[in-house]
């Protein structure tokens, strides 16, 4: 398999970002990040994310409905960014890509971890238990082909320009307005939708444990591909560390199993990250 480079995005300063990409560039040749003014320091292969325009964020742009507790910006950034990552694979003809939030430690060669994914056409995080209207699939930590982010991002596009596929979002987002419940439509949502659009075929699931590894979901949860799937110790997942990788007890498996990611969500995640104790 040809070398897999791992992408980040970020708009502005964060310290936490600086300890990320410096984790992710320990076992992995390549690391971007797709940032802008305010991070061009930092030690890493960097590209003004906003250099990156094309007729589809413009057509995007004028046809996005926000239907979301969430604030505007943040969650139009969030879909923005399959976008953008797009335009780069595309104008750059990267065949593959690893996608990471700027709050993941990655603990692992992403190059050889994604051989298990080679009959996959991209591989995401996905809990198994959906509730009505949870729609809940992340990009967080994510590996894609050129053309499952292209055809993504068509998807992403015509749900919000086709009547069918307004109806379709306007329904999650009324359920939480009429009940009066926080969130509605964000790129999570989009990507769930997708996932099932496909039924799953050739999308791999990178929260499940394959041969003896996962990726995390939230350190703040015991929850990962199932739901109360990990020992906790407090408020986190009870992470045991050996050799610099760290390891979690998993409850149903009844065995101590290795993350290739920790996902150091939410503000007391990133505390924590700073407190969690590495053996390397």
């Amino acid at each position: 398999m040809e070398n897999i480079p791992i992408f980040f995005t970020h708009l502005g300063y964060s310290p936490y970002i600086e300890k990320t990409i410096a984790q992710a560039k320990k076992l992995n040749n390549r690391v971007i990040l797709l940032g802008d003014e305010d991070n061009k320091d930092i030690d890493v292969e960097h590209y003004a994310c906003l250099d990156l325009p094309s007729a589809d964020i413009g057509h995007l742009a004028g046809r996005y409905d926000h239907m979301s507790t969430g604030h505007h910006t943040f969650e139009w950034i969030c879909i923005l960014r399959w976008f953008l990552l797009k335009n780069f694979l595309v104008k750059n003809d990267i065949e593959k890509c690893f996608y990471a939030d700027t709050d993941i430690m990655i603990y692992s060669n992403i190059t050889e971890e994604m051989k298990k994914y080679e009959d996959k056409k991209m591989a995401i995080i996905y809990p198994s238990e959906q509730t009505e209207y949870r729609w809940a699939a992340s990009g967080h930590s994510s590996y894609w082909t050129k053309e499952s982010l292209i055809d993504f991002c068509d998807f992403v596009l015509n749900m919000y320009s086709s009547e069918e596929g307004r109806s379709k979002l306007r329904e999650k987002w009324n359920y939480h307005r009429n009940n009066k419940i926080p969130g509605g439509i964000c790129d999570m949502s989009l990507i769930y939708l997708y996932y099932n659009q496909n039924e799953g075929k050739d999308i791999g699931i990178l929260s499940e444990v394959t041969e003896g590894s996962a990726y995390d979901d939230n350190i703040n949860s015991s929850e990962n591909r199932y739901k109360d799937e990990y020992a906790m110790m407090g408020r986190f997942k009870n992470i045991k560390w050996q050799n610099g990788v760290p390891y979690c007890y998993n409850l149903m498996q009844e065995d101590w199993i290795r993350f290739n990611t920790l996902h150091f969500q939410g503000t007391s995640g990133k505390n924590y990250m700073d407190q969690i104790k590495n053996d390397s």
